[in-house]
């Protein structure tokens, strides 16, 4: 009988992915049909990108275009695909062939990626917790197919897939650097890394920071040692037990606050200190990565290839304040549970009041002060590039238009940035937390049963502080050195965000629910039969949310971009798109 029942269950999760697969290859193939068939010239960038890998596709290998200021790999790929596709005979024009290599990085590359590193973490949780755990990870198998779709239909990266730009191979690249640092294939992921460096200069972060810093702190918490800190420890407390023991203070994201990744910063920093042996061996690859990219600098006497005028490295901070209400528009789907806990608990269904963890409310003082921070950023260093207010068929152009309408709008605004803020790092530790169970006689047994479902729903996918902090360093590192907004500019941060952060919220919530029901049958003798708990253990429903939010949003920009075209008055005849 189990064994039908499990058979029955994969059976289940393989017509699953099937019908996620076949769902995201019909999207994309009608929005790359519709491309040929509307816009089959060349497209802004495409000007360039297309004739340089023409160029390259006749053997002139020492030309090259002044005015592209990314690396060549693009064009290398792009001769590889059309070497391919001409054994193949194929049918179609040049820009066709070339956009393909986009369309099929996406269905056969992106997407796999997305599923091997969703499924490695219910592969890691199979290996710590046998049994009921691993059905759980059986049916989550569902949950993973339909979230690597809802990653691949993210508009920015999605409405690429039918037109010939760097975009998608570069995430797709990084992603696999990732899926081997995982699988812990030094060699394919160096490999993989230096492929990524051809595509985006700006890669040089996620494959050397990200990733060396995870390695730093996966091999500190593989230490003998163990340093018993208190669950939350003073400064000096999480500095004299990392130094004596070098072990990392990292707690749970979900039960961070504020000076918990100070405390970890600061943790991580007495370590290496405490074991420079070990540090310098973890980071050697990517010392490597690095210094050969710092060759390329010296030799090209600069980070961008071409028009260097206009690409200058530069300090550009409010990059990291533009981020953030980037992300809460796109994942507000997934970020809206986040933001209820702003309400007053008594607005809230009982069940939102069980599982909402109020106490991560952001403090006044606290937020005051960072508001300032970010006011102080917003007032000395907001750059507008020149590119940006000079063509209008960015949807940037019309954001910051309405930003510098007025001085004071870009004060206004703020509090955006810094709820955006809090919301996206607050979910990196999931749901889990409980407010106090409201009947005394019931009070032990429910906080320790809570505490019970929270450490597993923490094993299963809960991030820590040092994550999120190297995270934050990585998405910073690869954006303030960049003076022109581009909503491209932010798809790898959120690609790994949306990668790592905790899956099942319903699941997590169910097993919450349920108790909250019991505990109430339990307290009112009265009662006999306690209703069921009303969420699905087997679905995240934001992700139903998600795909519908992104398929409007798909339709909307898609729509516009192939039948909103207008001329400019210098160019007449040239049809004008707006775009991304």
């Amino acid at each position: 009988m189990a064994a039908t029942v499990s058979r029955q269950r994969s059976i289940s999760v393989a017509w699953s992915t099937v019908l996620a697969s076949g769902a995201l290859c019909l999207a994309c193939g009608i929005w790359f049909t519709q491309v040929q068939k509307h816009v089959p010239e060349a497209h802004m960038d495409e000007v360039f990108h297309i004739r340089q890998a023409e160029v390259y596709w006749h053997n002139q290998w020492t030309v090259w275009d002044s005015k592209i200021t990314t690396p060549p790999g693009l064009y290398f790929c792009g001769y590889l695909w059309l070497w391919i596709l001409r054994i193949l005979q194929s049918p179609w024009g040049l820009n066709v062939e070339l956009r393909s290599l986009n369309l099929f990085s996406g269905l056969c590359v992106l997407y796999p990626i997305c599923l091997a590193l969703l499924d490695r973490r219910s592969n890691q949780q199979a290996q710590e917790q046998h049994s009921s755990q691993s059905r759980r990870n059986l049916s989550s198998m569902k949950t993973f197919a339909h979230t690597a779709v809802n990653i691949c239909l993210f508009p920015p990266l999605f409405f690429f897939y039918a037109l010939y730009y760097t975009d998608v191979l570069s995430a797709a690249l990084v992603l696999l650097s990732y899926c081997s640092f995982h699988a812990r294939m030094t060699k394919t992921m160096l490999v993989l890394s230096l492929i990524a460096l051809l595509f985006r200069q700006t890669n040089i972060f996620w494959v050397t920071v990200y990733l060396g810093a995870l390695e730093v702190v996966r091999n500190i918490q593989q230490s003998p040692l163990e340093a018993e800190f208190s669950d939350h420890p003073s400064f000096g407390e999480a500095i004299t037990k990392s130094w004596q023991t070098a072990r990392l203070y990292d707690c749970l994201a979900s039960e961070a606050c504020f000076e918990d990744y100070l405390k970890c910063g600061i943790s991580l920093a007495m370590v290496s200190l405490a074991n420079p042996r070990a540090v310098l061996r973890s980071l050697l690859p990517y010392m490597s990565l690095l210094g050969t990219f710092g060759t390329f600098v010296l030799w090209n006497r600069g980070v961008v290839l071409g028009d260097k005028s206009n690409h200058t490295a530069s300090v550009h901070l409010t990059q990291m304040l533009y981020i953030w209400p980037y992300f809460t528009f796109f994942s507000l789907p997934i970020l809206y549970p986040y933001f209820l806990i702003l309400l007053p608990s008594q607005l809230l269904p009982p069940l939102f009041r069980s599982v909402t963890p109020h106490n991560s409310r952001p403090r006044v003082v606290l937020a005051t002060l960072i508001c300032i921070v970010m006011a102080v950023v917003v007032h000395f260093n907001t750059i507008i590039h020149p590119f940006t207010m000079a063509d209008n068929r960015h949807y940037t152009f019309y954001v910051f238009r309405l930003l510098l309408r007025h001085p004071s709008i870009k004060y206004l605004v703020i509090p955006l940035y810094f709820f955006g803020a809090w919301a996206t790092i607050l979910s990196f530790g999931g749901m889990s937390n409980t407010s106090k169970s409201t009947s005394n006689s019931t009070k032990s047994r429910t906080s320790q049963n809570i505490r019970r479902i929270k450490q597993e729903s923490q094993q299963e996918s809960g991030k820590r502080c040092s994550f999120v902090l190297i995270w934050i360093l990585s998405t910073s590192l690869s954006l303030i050195t960049a003076p022109l907004v581009e909503p491209r500019y932010f798809i790898i941060p959120w690609l790994i965000w949306r990668l790592e952060i905790p899956p099942h919220l319903d699941m997590q919530m169910s097993s919450l629910s349920t108790m909250y029901y019991k505990q109430t049958r339990d307290s009112n003798s009265a009662r006999q039969d306690a209703p069921e708990s009303p969420v699905s253990k087997d679905y995240d429903h934001r992700l139903f949310l998600e795909t519908a939010w992104f398929m409007v949003i798909n339709a909307a920009t898609c729509y516009i971009f192939l039948h909103w075209g207008f001329e400019w008055k210098q160019e007449p005849g040239d049809v004008q798109r707006f775009m991304w």
